[in-house]
């Protein structure tokens, strides 16, 4: 009775595992389907003709194979894909009544050509028509490329020759409208049109001063507050410093009071104005020698002679106290090399003071370590925002000497050794005696002389040979006096003359 009761038991168990294995079993070949179907979405089209023998082909295998499908697996329900699969691995390895063949069947021509497999699509199938595909689309691209370069020379030979064209055409009107014939036109939009006079310096001048200034008030407070700093700035001075005023503003006005507050205390000062095209260092040192001695001395030629006589003095314990004010010390006629070291000469001298001011941003950079110590500076701010304008109203004579002095560095630049001391010779000479009232310039003979005893020329023919370059440039002119003598005159004012002949090294 035990043996009846589990034989149920284990037919059921066994008919579980049938229905798993088919189950298992048809999830593969719906694997599989789906695998074969992707494969062939991803081929290129096949022949009209092979498609149709495809279609045809599986229709007729799944008619005949349905019913062995169905007895061999007994599927409930199957799609389209999953038969056609059971009907391949039916026709590869099971063999069902209706595709039985005979021995003579199978070895008949007819039943040979039944199983020569059909065309598919297979992946170097694909490749292959893919590089096809591809070679034929370079060769049209090639095509179309070749035809637009021969579009485009066209269209450049059209476009060079409308150009052609176009530049005959404007040649022929310039020649047209710059011949003598026809009469330039100008506008006539002129300033006389406008009514009403232009204003006159005077007048701009007596506006400005009618304008009323809002921060007029808060400026006179920040000179006020430099104003009580004076007593400290003369014990520095005295203690052997000297002072740099920098800050925003014009410092003239502050300049001006500070002169008074040290002449009140009886203290001797010199005030230089640097913003001046024709101030120079030789100007400063011929004036603190005028101060010393109330003239010239006799018997200093040359600037360092005149540098060391100045200091020898200032040197000496019973020596007047010297204040010399520099407006603008960062000026161009005292940033020279030979500037800075004169300055620094004179700075020296313990009982020479120098109390300068600076406007350019860039100021600190003129004096290097070994300078900035020989001058001994104390740097002091000293803002104002007081205007420009003292400073600025001397553009127009510093723009005008500018240029000379450009010029004139442009044409020496280019001259021999011996022709630039020829120059110089004639510009010191010049220098010295232009002060007299009847000097009419320099005699050849005594230029020649001096020459000839600097060994700079060994005959007159030579002197007129290095003369005729000073000519030519309106360097120097020659002028026949009443008595019939030659006079060399240099047509240069004479603070610009004594300007270039300081920027000149020694050894010329």
């Amino acid at each position: 009775m035990e043996r009846n009761d589990s034989r149920p038991r284990r037919a059921c168990v066994e008919k579980q595992e049938q229905i798993a294995k088919k189950q298992f079993a048809r999830q593969e070949l719906s694997n599989m389907n789906e695998l074969f179907l992707q494969e062939n979405s991803d081929a290129t089209e096949s022949d009209s003709g092979d498609e149709i023998a495809d279609e045809r082909r599986m229709q007729g295998a799944q008619s005949v194979d349905a019913s062995a499908g169905k007895d061999m697996f007994n599927f409930p329900s199957q799609s389209p894909s999953v038969k056609l699969t059971l009907v391949q691995k039916a026709n590869k390895g099971i063999r069902t009544p209706t595709t039985r063949t005979t021995k003579a069947q199978a070895t008949t021509p007819s039943s040979r050509s039944a199983r020569k497999p059909h065309d598919v699509n297979t992946p170097h199938a694909v490749r292959r028509k893919i590089a096809s595909r591809l070679g034929k689309i370079r060769e049209e691209n090639l095509k179309n490329r070749e035809d637009s370069d021969e579009s485009e020379n066209d269209d450049d030979d059209f476009s060079e020759g409308a150009l052609l064209d176009e530049e005959a055409d404007d040649a022929s009107d310039y020649f047209s409208q710059n011949s003598r014939g026809v009469k330039k036109m100008t506008t006539n939009h002129t300033l006389s049109k406008l009514g009403e006079a232009m204003l006159t310096e005077e007048q701009i001048t007596a506006c400005l001063e009618n304008d009323k200034d809002p921060h007029a008030k808060n400026r006179r407070k920040l000179l006020d507050k430099l104003i009580r700093s004076f007593d400290f700035w003369e014990s520095l001075c005295i203690e052997g410093s000297n002072l740099l005023l920098y800050g925003l503003g014009s410092k003239y006005h502050l300049l001006e009071k500070l002169s008074d507050f040290l002449y009140d205390r009886n203290f001797m000062t010199m005030t230089v104005n640097g913003f001046l095209p024709t101030c120079s260092i030789q100007e400063i040192v011929t004036n603190i020698l005028a101060a010393i001695s109330g003239s010239r001395p006799k018997g200093l030629i040359g600037l360092q002679a005149q540098l060391d006589f100045i200091n020898s003095h200032f040197r000496k314990t019973n020596s007047e106290h010297l204040f010399v004010l520099v407006n603008c010390i960062d000026a161009a006629p005292l940033i020279s090399a030979k500037s800075l070291q004169a300055l620094e000469t004179l700075a020296s001298a313990p009982m020479l003071h120098f109390i300068g001011t600076v406007n350019h941003i860039n100021a600190p950079l003129l004096w290097d370590l070994n300078r900035a110590r020989a001058m001994r500076w104390v740097w002091i701010d000293a803002t104002t925002y007081e205007p420009y304008s003292v400073e600025l109203s001397s553009d127009a004579l510093r723009s005008s000497a500018a240029n000379t002095l450009s010029s004139l560095e442009h044409v020496f630049a280019s001259l021999t050794i011996n022709a630039k001391r020829i120059f110089l010779l004639i510009a010191n000479y010049t220098m010295e005696n232009n002060s007299t009232s009847n000097f009419r310039g320099m005699p050849f003979q005594t230029c020649y002389h001096q020459c000839r005893e600097a060994f700079l020329v060994n005959s007159d023919l030579t002197l007129r040979a290095q003369l005729t370059e000073f000519v030519d440039h309106d360097m120097i002119r020659l002028k026949k006096g009443h008595d019939g003598v030659d006079y060399l005159v240099i047509p240069i004012e004479k603070e610009t003359l004594e300007m270039f002949v300081q920027q000149q090294p020694d050894d010329v």
